[in-house]
């Protein structure tokens, strides 16, 4: 069998289908989630329920391949998945190679928004924002290193889509890499 494809939000599309139709859907979810490291906290999949948002956008934050709102044993949780493919363009793809990436670039003021460290970055200042209505509503202010045609405050602008995925966001806890 050969499978041949580019986009990461593809990848993760068809993953999500096949569980979702799968008899054991929640079972697999549940083993699929276990699968996810997250740095500086452990986490137990027990998901009751699930929403998954593909290729969601969140504006000035960046499109999320994938957002994962959960019902975690009785307790809600967002996840955001950033997914990477190794294109032909490139001989290898390393999670470490890409930190160091994201190093250099911060150092040197100029990094690529394209880096996962970069994604996820993003999310997690949209997170910050998202807690403080104020921070939400003026704006974040992002280093010049991640400036993207001179815009230094980002916000979530007026996208109805991009409203409606913030308003089904849960923010009682999430997990996220601290800057």
């Amino acid at each position: 069998m050969e499978i041949i494809g580019y986009s990461e939000r593809g990848l993760l599309n068809s993953l999500f289908y096949e569980i979702m139709y799968s008899k054991n859907n929640l079972e697999l979810f549940n083993e699929f989630l276990s699968l996810i490291s997250f740095p500086y906290d452990s986490v137990y999949f027990n998901v009751n329920d699930a929403k998954i948002l593909v290729e969601q956008s969140f504006s000035d934050f960046g499109d999320a391949d994938s957002v994962v709102l959960l019902d975690n044993s009785q307790s809600k949780q967002c996840v955001f998945i950033e997914a990477k493919v190794k294109t032909s363009q490139r001989k290898t793809w390393s999670i470490e190679k890409e930190f160091e990436t994201f190093i250099e670039g911060s150092n040197q003021g100029k990094v690529s928004s394209s880096n996962l460290f970069v994604q996820l970055y993003y999310k997690v200042r949209l997170i910050k924002a998202l807690q403080n209505k104020t921070l939400f509503q003026k704006g974040v202010s992002f280093p010049e290193c991640l400036l993207t045609k001179s815009k230094r405050v980002r916000k979530i602008g007026n996208n109805k889509v991009v409203l409606e995925a913030r308003a089904h966001t849960p923010l009682t806890r999430y997990t996220f890499i601290p800057h």
